[in-house]
């Protein structure tokens, strides 16, 4: 009977034993899961620090954008005043050119009636 006590609690020990390298096992997991867990906290920290200053980038960005897009629009805007004023312009001189060339032509017809009325009259 204490041999086989004796047995019973070598057995026992060594169930306790594995139980022990089972646990010792699981806690080595653990600890290599958490240090996983502390990794990917640190990551996603990083990842989100990023973002923040990705977002920061793209609204600077938009902002940009408008105010570039205000300006093109002003000179756009200018531009179509600048060519409408410059037709006007050109519109204006061409009637005042035309007008000149048709008070020259008048007074090129006057004299040249006046000389030939002149020069019939001798």
């Amino acid at each position: 009977e204490i041999e086989a006590r004796n047995e019973e609690l070598a057995q026992k020990e060594q169930e306790i034993e594995m139980r022990k390298k089972e646990i010792e096992s699981h806690d080595e997991e653990i600890r290599n899961l958490r240090k996983t867990v502390e990794e990917l906290h640190g990551r996603e920290n990083e990842l989100l620090g990023n973002v923040e200053q990705l977002e920061l980038k793209i609204n600077k960005l938009k902002e940009l954008y408008t105010t570039v897009k205000k300006q093109k629009d002003r000179s756009v805007q200018k531009c179509n005043e600048a060519e409408i004023r410059l037709e006007n312009e050109i519109q204006s001189s061409q009637r005042r050119l035309e007008e000149g060339i048709e008070a020259t032509r008048n007074q090129l017809t006057q004299e040249f009636e006046s000389n030939i009325e002149e020069f019939v009259s001798w």
